[in-house]
């Protein structure tokens, strides 16, 4: 399965108690969620195709090609086990918004996380003459821990106007887990095929506390979600002594989604506003995507790689409805968001279908009878889906790879650094004393500095290589 990047993902399904349209993102869910997403992307993960800008459709020579083309799997000539991990920076940074009454000072937030990413077990055996390799493996597919704190000061548009401070605090912690069951097979000594099975499971919460310093107003918002689903992901890949070609494809389907979501508020008095709880079970229609790449070998030591994938968020929808209760008056209501797009929340979604366009170098540095060391240099173009519903503008985070590799007999370890940045106009929602919604425009920046590490161990194992084989086809 691909890998996802995303944060902030409550899923603002809760429109206030009495609008009853999807049409609508004005409720302090939506607004918080907005304000908290930074990125999205899919792809494959493993620190050597990180190194080449995440282009590895037509290489995917080692185990995280069960992310990338599990037809490369067929490569694999030796039991293995693989370790990924990911360490980021986050930095997003909003200048010179101004909404009709406000004006609001430059801000910034920043953000740190460590994690593991990617677990494989592989074993390749014979059958046939030709090779097969069977992996299972483990992703982190979609990280969800999210920690921030944003102070914005902002002042009336007359001159002389009280200048107020406002902190918004988010606290997200949770992640959607794969576990994927891949074979990939020689069908001849150029063509590899290779498929796996895919089951997603997920939970996280969403916990934001907005709040005025010079007033008792105080918002809250908790939500607790869970997300189930199973795909498939299958490729191709032709091979030769200087070109490779690979078409990788990840079926959408269908999610079933389930949250409960509560807000609580004081106003500039510190009198209590309750809304009404939230709680669905819906259907998430998550899109396919088709990848093609390609990997041009001019000599032994030097390699090009080139990827292109495109996804279909448009088709990104949800079906079903969710509830809401109120606590003062019993009252229950169902609320439709059949049709409404997981992006916006509208019907008539101006989310864009995106095609993400990657490429890199590697050049073997040394290449000895136990040691190679590989220089990698990438990259990048990656789309976002979202189109922001005022100003028009799409985000785009844009950038280069650095990576680096040692190989010493059976043992590799890989280290690649990916810089991106997102810079466009947008628009945020700001809730002030009393709940009351304020648009603001202005120049928001994102940055994203992350730090992959890849160590594989491969094993001499005959004997599970003949247990791999008895179990799948027999002796």
């Amino acid at each position: 399965m691909s890998m996802i990047h995303q944060h902030g993902w409550a899923l603002p399904l809760l429109l206030a108690a009495s609008t009853a349209s999807a049409q609508s993102i004005s409720s302090p869910f939506a607004i918080i969620a907005e304000q908290s997403r930074t990125a999205i992307s899919i792809q494959g993960t493993g620190a050597r195709a990180v190194g080449l800008g995440g282009a590895f459709i037509a290489l995917a020579d080692d185990a995280s090609a069960v992310s990338f083309n599990p037809a490369g799997l067929a490569q694999l000539l030796s039991p293995e086990f693989s370790l990924v991990a990911e360490s980021l920076q986050r930095d997003q940074s909003f200048s010179r918004f101004k909404s009709a009454s406000q004006d609001f000072d430059d801000s910034s937030l920043k953000d740190t996380a460590f994690h593991p990413l990617f677990f494989s077990a592989t074993v390749p055996f014979r059958h046939s003459g030709r090779n097969v390799a069977v992996t299972f493996s483990f992703q982190r597919l979609v990280d969800f821990d999210f920690n921030s704190d944003r102070n914005l000061t902002f002042r009336g548009a007359a001159s002389g106007s009280t200048v107020r401070r406002l902190t918004n605090t988010v606290v997200q912690k949770g992640s959607i887990d794969v576990y994927s069951l891949a074979v990939g097979a020689e069908l001849t000594p150029r063509l590899l095929a290779g498929a796996s099975i895919n089951l997603l499971r997920g939970q996280w919460s969403f916990d934001s506390r907005q709040s005025l310093g010079d007033s008792q107003s105080v918002f809250d918002i908790i939500q607790d979600n869970k997300f189930r689903g199973v795909n498939l992901n299958a490729g191709l890949l032709w091979r030769s002594r200087h070109l490779n070609l690979g078409l990788a494809y990840r079926s959408g389907f269908r999610a079933e989604y389930t949250f409960s979501g509560r807000y609580t508020a004081l106003d500039d008095q510190g009198g209590t506003l309750v809304q009404p709880a939230q709680d669905g079970l819906l259907d998430l229609n998550w899109p396919e995507t088709i990848g093609f790449g390609l990997a041009y070998k001019p000599s032994d030591r030097l390699t090009f790689t080139y990827d292109s994938v495109k996804t279909r968020w448009s088709g990104a929808t949800f079906r079903g409805s969710f509830t809401t209760h109120d606590p003062q008056t019993g009252d229950y209501q169902d609320l439709s968001l059949d049709g409404a797009n997981f992006f916006d929340f509208l019907k008539s979604s101006r989310t864009t279908d995106t095609t993400d366009r990657r490429g890199g170098v590697e050049w073997i540095a040394f290449l000895g009878d136990s040691v190679i060391i590989p220089v990698r240099v990438g990259l990048f173009r990656e789309p976002q889906p979202t189109v922001d519903r005022v100003t028009g503008q799409q985000r785009v985070l844009k950038g280069y790879t650095l990576g680096f590799g040692l190989k010493y007999h059976s043992v590799t370890v890989d280290l690649a650094f990916k810089d991106a940045k997102a810079e466009n106009d947008a628009s945020k929602v700001v809730l002030l004393g009393g709940g009351t919604p304020i648009l603001a425009t202005g120049h928001e920046v994102l940055r994203e500095k992350r730090i992959y590490l890849t160590a594989i161990f491969q094993l001499n194992s005959e004997g599970a290589k003949k247990a791999v084989q008895r179990f799948f086809v027999g002796n």
